[in-house]
């Protein structure tokens, strides 16, 4: 089990808008292209800023090129 699914055990949306299930798929890649609304979830869930996530994700993506 990954660490962002263990975390999710821990700290689930109160409002069911994001499930275990749709972790997983986001980790493995099935799904792809979460919404705006279900990013600041997970940012809400994982205690984290928002733009910690974008900045993260702006970094690992020039790294990939």
């Amino acid at each position: 089990m990954s660490q962002v699914a263990r975390m999710s055990e821990k700290a689930a949306d109160p409002r069911g808008r994001i499930t275990q299930g749709y972790i997983s798929r986001l980790e493995s890649g099935k799904e792809t292209n979460p919404s705006l609304m279900k990013l600041i979830t997970l940012c809400a869930i994982y205690k984290i800023q928002p733009n910690e996530l974008f900045v993260k994700a702006a970094r690992k993506t020039r790294r990939s090129r």
